[in-house]
Parts: C-alpha cells; structure tokens; sequence
C-alpha cells in the first residue's frame, strides 16, 4: 500500500492540469499583474484571464503560485506542490483513499504492538529482542533497548493516529463537496460570504450565539482599524462594496390585501 501511495502520489504531480485551451491558445503571457492572494485575474464576466491573455471556462481559475490556468480549479494543494484541478481531481481522491488505507494500517499494526506490551509481554520482549538482536546477558543493555522500543511504539502510535485523523478529515470533506457539486474555492466563497453575512446582520434580527460572537469580533476589528487610521492619520474610507446594505436583510414584504369591493 506504501508502494501504492506513492506511485498516486507521483502521478497527481504528473499530471498538467492546465486548461487545454491556454496551451492550444499559445499566446504570450502578460508580465505584469497583481501577486496578491485572492485577488482574481480571471475575469468573471467575459472569462478572459489577465495574465494568460485567452478567453477560458467559468470554472477555469489562474493559479499564481503554478502561473498557469486551471481548469476546473479546485485547490494548490502545498504538500504535492501541484494544483488539483479536472484532470488530476480524481487521481487525488484516489491518492487520499489508499493513504487513508495506509495509515490505518500502520495505526493498527501500533495498538497490536500495544496490546502485545501490556497482555502478552514475553512475546512482545522477544520481538524487541529480534529486532534489536539483543543477544547478550547483560541485563542494563535488555532495558535500555525495551525502554527505547516503548518510546518509539508510543510516537509511531501517536503520529499514526495524527495521520490517520488528518487524511479521514480532508477525504470526508472532499467526498461532501463531489456530494454537492461543489470545489473547495465555491465552499470557501460560500464559507466566506456567510461569515460576512452573519457579522453585517441589522439590530433586531433573531441571531445566534455565533452570529452574536461574529458580531462581536468585526465591532472590535473595526475599532482597532479606526484607531490605526487616527494614530496614523489616514483617512477615513467611505463603506466599501464589502458592506453589504441593509436592505439585503430585510424580511419579503407582504402583498397588501384587495378590498372586496375591488373584485
């Protein structure tokens, strides 16, 4: 499974996930554009992208990290070095299931090592024995090697169950967005917009604790940004297109009724 593991691994970095229609486009890039983290250079309304200079599909993203359009951008996955877009997205899934599987594995193979320490300890103190070819008399150097086995058996376990909890996280949460069509850009979009949402709310809606907490938390964010703009003496910026109107908030109203008589 290890072996499997990695062979996923190496083919997801493998494959070029850039859009089609850039690379048969071949058309020369634009130097110049904005480095900033989540700041779009893909144009939402004509599809074009700014920096490949061609026009692409909605879902289409350009990534600044790999400089190249995705197609059907889900995420930079960091830890592959690569993005996980259309073409690579189910060699992905596959590479976090067989992971799992991995992980699991050795996770079991830890608490068998466990319960050989605590339930059959002659034959847990022969495999330490085998292991480190303990093979002399001498009692000092048979307690130091167990000692040793006990410290390592205790942080295999406890990366294992790091590993095994970290992969069950990510799996289960990419099996709920194929669930609902969606990528992970569309869940932290909506994620974001919600949280917005949530802390923009007017006075006399029912809220929640967590939206009396968010609430809470952008009074003190807007505090400490107008005490940097007084220390500073910068100006003070009218309400951006970030804040949403009030009017969003209000209740549908209800038709008036017709009098009888209009009938």
């Amino acid at each position: 499974m290890s072996l499997c593991t990695g062979l996923l691994n190496i083919a997801v970095s493998a494959l070029d996930p850039t859009d089609p229609v850039v690379k048969q486009a071949a058309v020369p890039r634009n130097p110049v554009y904005d480095l900033t983290p989540g700041i779009l250079v893909n144009n939402l309304v004509t599809g074009v992208c700014d920096v490949c200079l061609v026009q692409t599909d909605f879902h289409t993203r350009h990534c600044k990290r790999c400089n190249r359009c995705v197609a059907g951008f889900d995420h930079h996955c960091k830890w592959l070095n690569t993005c996980i877009g259309s073409r690579n997205y189910r060699t992905f899934i596959a590479l976090l299931a067989v992971g799992w599987i991995t992980a699991l594995g050795y996770l079991a193979n830890s608490i068998y090592i466990i319960y050989l320490f605590f339930y059959q300890k002659d034959v847990y103190l022969r495999r330490v024995a085998d292991i480190f070819d303990l093979d002399t008399p001498q009692p000092d150097a048979r307690a130091s090697a167990v000692i040793g086995a006990d410290v390592l058996v205790g942080c295999l376990t406890f990366l294992n169950w790091m590993a095994v909890s970290a992969v069950t996280q990510i799996l289960v949460f990419h099996l709920r967005l194929r669930r609902t069509g969606q990528t992970t850009v569309d869940y932290l979009n909506e994620l974001d917009d919600r949280r917005h949402a949530e802390a923009h709310l007017p006075p006399g809606v029912p809220t929640t604790g967590r939206v009396r907490f968010l609430r809470r938390l952008q009074t003190v964010s807007n505090a400490v940004r107008h005490t940097i703009r007084r220390v500073l003496r910068l100006p003070n910026p009218a309400n951006g297109p970030t804040d949403l109107p009030y009017s969003y908030w209000k209740p549908p109203q209800q038709p008036e009724p017709v009098p009888l008589n209009a009938l």
